[in-house]
């Protein structure tokens, strides 16, 4: 594709140099937080288009659930899906596939469906992510 660069690409999690190692990947809930603080500090005119349709969208992604729910939800999933023990092998989650799973709203998401969505978990077997989405579902359930 023109104008893309080599040394990006998500499935293999190859950000570019501008994405450092220290840079902290954000779920939509924590995005929705973050950004209805900023609005709430001053009027809608204040906030740039671009920022109130990512707003809009992220707040939308929450579904029927309150901002604090789905911030609480998602700090429980961090943690969990933090856990050492959750994958079998010496390649925990990265920082981006812990955010981007927060983001999966299906209780019944299957293996296939991670890995169509998030593509560098395919290094991982079915059996591997299932506990993983089994992990999500503990959680979800509480």
């Amino acid at each position: 594709m023109a104008g893309e660069r080599q040394d990006e690409d998500v499935s293999t999690l190859s950000f570019g140099p501008e994405f450092s190692k220290k840079v902290e990947c954000l779920s939509d809930a924590e995005v929705t937080m973050l950004l209805e603080k900023r609005k709430n500090e001053g009027p809608d005119d204040e906030m740039r288009p671009l920022t109130l349709k990512t707003w809009e969208y992220t707040k939308r992604s929450l579904g029927e659930r309150s901002v604090q729910d789905a911030m609480h939800e998602t700090i429980t999933l961090r943690q969990a899906l933090s856990n050492p023990n959750l994958v079998n092998d010496d390649h925990a989650l990265y920082p981006y596939e812990i955010a981007a799973l927060c983001n999966l709203m299906s209780k019944d998401s299957e293996p296939e469906e991670a890995k169509a969505l998030i593509p560098s978990l395919k290094r991982y077997d079915d059996e591997i992510l299932e506990n993983i989405l089994a992990e999500m579902n503990k959680v979800r359930s509480k």
